[in-house]
């Protein structure tokens, strides 16, 4: 039986893909420097290889890697997997241990093997699929059941080497932080942290006014590794003078706009009572959780662990 201890990642992204070469090039450097930066926050030892459209994370506490890399603006989804030669026995071997090992099947047990492959080969994904299937059903006798099997693997060929891995945990997706614009972001409460979550997402910086409740956007920080891209200014400031103070803060840091957590509801009353920022600020404000109702915000801030 080979070795089964984890030691690769597979990180995978998606809306890069859209951009440009020369775009895409450097998010993806960015995403490579947030990867590394909060490794290293964490104290986890790792390398970084990167081909085209993947991302590679080695090193041996995979899963705690595994669960910073899930935390990471960019980053859709990830697999610990183990990395081999792209042959066909050396895939069969691999495949047919960890059934044994993580899925202890037995004989008359089903099993289904998920084969996408990329670059040039002397098979075909359907062949390496046939091939690897026949090595299970030869070494186990398990089934080969495509709908509801009892176990499932995943092999994806890239170039001269093949991943195996059993599980594709999600991550936030959108782009990495830092690649876009800066914003402002106020901070009053936890609607408006979420809002600022859902801006650093779509690859944004973000300086969060606060004039109190630090610890909320520092929650945020923490829990996203968002160190670098996140900078807090805690600042008093009198209600009779605010959109003027705004304007100065905005134009202080540079910032190309304002993001607050607005409902609809809130955004509503606001426009009727002439009290929206739209009326003062000198930049766009952003308002991502106006599509939301008031329980759909609640939750996502529970889930978030905002």
């Amino acid at each position: 039986m080979v070795d089964l201890g984890w030691k690769t990642i597979v990180v995978r992204y998606g809306e890069l893909a859209l951009k440009s070469h020369r775009v895409r090039r450097r998010f993806e450097e960015t995403l490579i420097r947030n990867i590394g930066y909060a490794l290293n926050k964490k104290n986890l030892v790792h390398s970084i290889r990167k081909e085209w459209g993947r991302i590679y994370v080695y090193g041996s506490q995979i899963r705690e890697i595994t669960r910073v890399l899930t935390k990471i603006f960019g980053v859709v989804s990830v697999s610990p997997a183990f990395e081999v030669e792209a042959n066909v026995d050396v895939i069969g071997e691999v495949v047919v241990s960890v059934l044994k090992s993580f899925f202890h099947v037995r004989q008359g047990k089903s099993f289904a093997l998920r084969v996408s492959r990329t670059g040039k080969h002397v098979f075909t994904s359907r062949d390496l699929a046939v091939k690897v299937g026949d090595i299970v059903r030869k070494e186990l006798g398990l089934a080969v059941d495509l709908d509801k099997p009892d176990a499932e693997v995943f092999v994806e060929v890239r170039g001269e080497k093949a991943f195996v891995y059993i599980e594709k945990v999600k991550g936030p997706g959108g782009l990495p932080a830092g690649t876009q614009g800066k914003v402002a972001a106020l901070i009053r409460s936890k609607r408006d942290v979420l809002a600022a979550w859902f801006i650093l997402r779509r690859g944004c910086s973000v300086v969060a006014l606060v004039s109190e409740g630090r610890e909320m956007v520092e929650s945020l920080v923490d829990g996203w590794f968002l160190w670098q891209h996140v900078r807090v200014v805690e600042e008093g400031f009198d209600e009779k003078f605010f959109e003027p103070f705004l304007n100065g803060f905005v134009k202080k840091y540079n910032c190309d706009a304002v993001v607050v957590g607005d409902t609809f509801e809130e955004f509503r009353n606001n426009v009727k009572k002439g009290l929206s920022l739209e009326f003062s600020v000198e930049v766009p404000v952003l308002r991502p959780l106006l599509v939301f109702d008031e329980n759909e915000v609640e939750r996502r801030i529970k889930v978030l662990r905002l």
